[in-house]
């Protein structure tokens, strides 16, 4: 796609022996626009984070080409796994880190190889967001569904002192009080939010 824009000028082959090489990680990336980020900083700036799948269905299968959940198809497809990081202020957008998932560990199941990554995902997300705090103001941390988790809004409030909005998926339990979550009463996040309504919860 980037090839194309580019009118081929840089070839598709080229991006992808760049990404397989490891030259490009955050810290490459964060010394290449850190000056544009601290022309934009403001009170206001946000911190995104998201985590994509650019499919190689045609490349041999390694550690950075896997097969991985694709949300946005509802099934795994083989490809490289990224997360990101991009800094929002004064309506321009920069991308600030870059990790992606290397499944370096082997493991069976029913009879199968199967492999997975050392460090997780929610490993990697708190780690940008703890590389970019070191770096950055921002006051708000944006991401889905993927990523709101207790442990994740937790860090956030710990670490960076900054607000967040998640989206919550449906299916998730949370208790109305503390009391709820001390006696383990947990209801649907469905049944629980009520239209119009601002509703503070445990997850």
């Amino acid at each position: 796609m980037l090839s194309k824009v580019l009118d081929n000028n840089i070839s598709h082959d080229k991006f992808t022996r760049l990404l397989s090489s490891g030259i490009v990680s955050s810290r490459y990336l964060w010394q290449t626009v850190k000056p544009l980020c601290k022309e934009i900083a403001s009170d206001f700036a946000c911190l995104i984070l998201d985590d994509s799948v650019e499919p190689k269905p045609y490349s041999e299968c390694n550690s950075l080409i896997s097969y991985h959940f694709d949300h946005t198809v509802g099934k795994s497809v083989k490809g490289v796994n990224f997360l990101t990081a991009l800094f929002y202020s004064k309506e321009v957008s920069i991308p600030v880190g870059v990790e992606f998932i290397i499944k370096d560990e082997s493991y069976i199941k029913e009879g199968k190889t199967k492999y997975k990554s050392s460090v997780s995902k929610n490993e990697l997300y708190r780690g940008l967001i703890a590389t970019a705090s070191e770096q950055l103001r921002f006051r708000y941390i944006l991401n889905d569904s993927w990523f709101c988790n207790a442990e994740n809004m937790e860090f956030i409030h710990r670490e960076t002192q900054s607000y967040f909005v998640m989206a919550m998926k449906d299916n998730r339990r949370v208790a109305l009080s503390l009391e709820d979550k001390k006696a383990g009463k947990y209801i649907s996040i469905k049944e629980a939010v009520i239209e119009g309504c601002v509703l503070s919860v445990y997850v």
